[in-house]
């Protein structure tokens, strides 16, 4: 029976860099790693590692940033959720009148919808753009979000089993769309993505596909 030699998906979470700790003596006689990639002087293979010290990839390419266009489809949807804040303020409002409950509910409730309308207007559209990134390779995906906890993901493109692109209608008139991934494993999305790369890129990523299925 044939075994499945393709890559499995990885991902990383990390929550700030962490120095690389000192060699040893006795790590030194069994291998060093040098920069040209040659055997250490002891005779041991080299250390490999898939990413550096300070946290980041191996590869020098930097990350992708998101389409600028998401922040404003997110405050769009940040206004439609703000509206819904407001409408349930203004029902408890009435209600304590008609009823006679303390004021202190609808003034709490009131206060909390305008923190939240605060949080999706102004700070969560941006946070969004700053805190996600990717990188399309011709092997695997990476993927990388996340503000206080960073996560990053590599996707085998020999694992995704379906691509698809998705919008919604403010999405839509945004001019933006969603990239959709999925795998055995679950599924990754990519937002906030040009129309027209959002298509270049399933098209990319289908054809890599079945480049990756006929070489197994």
């Amino acid at each position: 029976m044939e075994q499945d030699q393709r890559q499995p998906e990885r991902s990383i979470v990390t929550g700030g860099a962490a120095p690389a700790p000192e060699p040893t003596s006795a790590a030194a006689g069994q291998a060093q790693e040098r920069p040209d990639g040659e055997a250490g002087a002891g005779g041991g293979r080299q250390v490999e590692r898939p990413f550096a010290t300070d946290g980041e990839p191996s590869s020098s390419e930097p990350l992708r940033p998101l389409d600028l266009r998401v922040i404003r489809a997110r405050r769009l949807e940040g206004a439609v959720t703000s509206g819904v804040y407001a409408a349930v303020v203004l029902a408890l409002a009435l209600l304590s009148a008609r009823f006679g409950w303390p004021w202190w509910i609808a003034a709490g409730a009131g206060a909390l919808a305008l923190a939240g309308a605060a949080l999706e207007l102004l700070w969560l559209p941006r946070l969004l753009h700053r805190s996600w990134g990717y990188l399309v390779r011709e092997h695997e995906i990476e993927l990388a979000h996340g503000f206080i906890v960073r996560k990053r993901t590599l996707v085998p493109v020999a694992r995704i089993q379906h691509i698809d692109t998705k919008q919604g209608p403010i999405q839509k008139r945004c001019g933006i769309a969603t990239l959709t991934m999925a795998t055995a494993a679950g599924s990754h999305a990519i937002p906030g993505l040009p129309e027209e790369q959002a298509e270049a890129m399933r098209s990319r990523l289908a054809e890599l596909t079945r480049r990756a299925d006929d070489e197994i």
